[in-house]
């Protein structure tokens, strides 16, 4: 893609890493990668847990209580919407009011010129941001015609591009940039006052020195994302890497596209498999409250005060009965249920690479220039690797079985350089929201909702992999 017309200089979804060529990339992704890193993103977990426990109220207000099927996919999508907008931007939004209430809202907004709540509008414009980015007719005629329209675009100054939703973003996340250094001038000898969100923690890794992170520390902690000798090879003149502020906000903006669909799919096929299979669900709640202890309906004044003073330094604001980092980190049967949700059902079924200069793996001749797909989700279903595939085992990501495997037959996130820079954000994202759903609530599959293999479709708005049918459990309070 041309990045360097000035149109395309200005837009958000065409200057993200994944569309980047690889001197760009690899220049954007050394700035940015320690905002992805486990030490940076421990501080979002607290946040997690608060839009974990709005869901969970939900459910039994309106579902527990009334005796009414939970439809997963509208309240999974809804509480990842909830924490991309808070752990990524500290902006709260209403997420669980009615949808044709908001919608007939913003209807009567739009005929009497009435002002939208910064919320509402954000709301509004994310519910269409993801489809918007990915297959329509303008970049199916770009893969047909990218020299032609390339050069429409430099004549014109017209981006053929452009979406309401990605305007809106654009000017949402630019004020928030300019209000964010602002802040920064006038607090920086008050830490405690600097937000924590994702979008901070961009800013902070542009900003930041050198001494920041060694290549040891980040490599120790998160080698399953960062490679070790790329990592090194760039990191020593990582001060002499910059990046615009166009390509810091549109990083923030493919955040927000990419994590929306796919961790509120992730969390949806994930609570139906464990209706499916009560035993497992069981297990798996057993060892979430042998590590964090029970739910508790409330911490109680007296203990919310002595939470508070004990993050008080941190200014990290958590319950006394949160799920912490540590919790999750000793969860190993936690972690097998989600790697093996991710197994069964990978949100990208498939992706692809171009070979950048002329090899031969096992016997077989690429060329440079060559795009080479990666059927993800047949691996993941290959016999060979995994008996009996189309069952759902969690032992199969035990420590001892993991690591008698191949790693590359477990691909959800991709794998090397270029693998999903979200990944731990993902992770935590997931783990701490299951630790805290089981916890307190347990689901029941309803009569004559699918059994597996469920059937899936990977086509249309957005190419990911989701269920044919609608799901819904039965759920109750622990």
């Amino acid at each position: 893609m041309d990045n360097e017309s000035p149109v395309t200089k200005c837009h958000l979804g065409r200057n993200n890493i994944f569309l980047m060529q690889p001197a760009n990339w690899k220049r954007v992704r050394t700035v940015i990668t320690p905002a992805f890193t486990t030490g940076k993103l421990k501080g979002l977990i607290p946040t997690f847990n608060a839009c974990t426990n709005d869901l969970c109220s939900v459910i039994e207000r309106e579902f527990v209580a009334k005796g009414r099927d939970v439809p997963l996919k509208d309240l999974c999508g809804r509480m990842a919407l909830s924490q991309i907008a808070k752990a990524g931007f500290s902006l709260d939004v209403d997420v669980y009011g009615d949808i044709d209430s908001q919608q007939r809202r913003e209807q009567m907004a739009d005929r009497y010129e009435e002002k939208l709540s910064e919320s509402e509008l954000f709301v509004k414009n994310a519910r269409t941001a993801f489809k918007d980015v990915m297959v329509t007719w303008k970049n199916i005629l770009f893969g047909l015609c990218p020299v032609t329209i390339s050069l429409f675009e430099r004549l014109t100054a017209i981006d053929i591009f452009s979406t309401p939703p990605q305007l809106y973003f654009r000017d949402f996340l630019s004020r928030l940039y300019d209000q964010r250094k602002r802040q920064q001038e006038t607090t920086q000898s008050i830490p405690s006052l600097t937000p924590i969100d994702l979008f901070q923690l961009l800013m902070d890794s542009v900003d930041e020195e050198e001494e920041g992170e060694t290549v040891a520390a980040i490599a120790a902690e998160d080698a399953d994302i960062v490679d070790s000798g790329w990592w090194g090879s760039v990191r020593q003149d990582r001060k002499k890497k910059v990046i615009s502020k166009m390509e810091l906000l549109s990083q923030s903006f493919v955040l927000l596209v990419a994590g929306f669909d796919t961790t509120g799919s992730a969390m949806h096929f994930l609570i139906y498999l464990l209706a499916l299979h009560p035993e497992v669900q069981d297990r798996l709640r057993e060892e979430i409250v042998e590590v964090a202890g029970p739910w508790e309906d409330g911490a109680g004044a007296f203990g919310l005060f002595l939470n508070f003073l004990k993050n008080f330094k941190t200014q990290i604001p958590t319950l006394s009965g949160d799920i912490t980092y540590d919790h999750t980190a000793r969860m190993h049967y936690l972690e097998a249920v989600i790697m093996e949700t991710l197994r069964l059902y990978p949100i990208a079924p498939r992706t692809s690479r171009e070979c950048t200069s002329p090899i031969t793996v096992g016997g077989i001749a690429f060329t440079e220039g060559q795009m080479v797909g990666v059927p993800i989700y047949a691996i993941h279903h290959d016999e060979r690797y995994y008996p009996q595939p189309e069952e759902f085992h969690p032992e199969r990501f035990l420590p001892e079985a993991r690591a008698a495997r191949d790693p590359l037959t477990y691909l959800p996130f991709g794998v090397g350089p270029r693998n999903c820079i979200g990944k731990r954000f993902a992770e935590f994202e997931i783990r701490v929201a299951m630790a805290v759903l089981f916890r307190r609530l347990k689901f029941e599959k309803v009569e004559g909702t699918p059994e597996l293999p469920l059937r899936c479709i990977s086509h249309g708005e957005t190419n990911f992999l989701r269920p044919a049918d609608t799901l819904c459990v039965r759920a109750e309070r622990v």
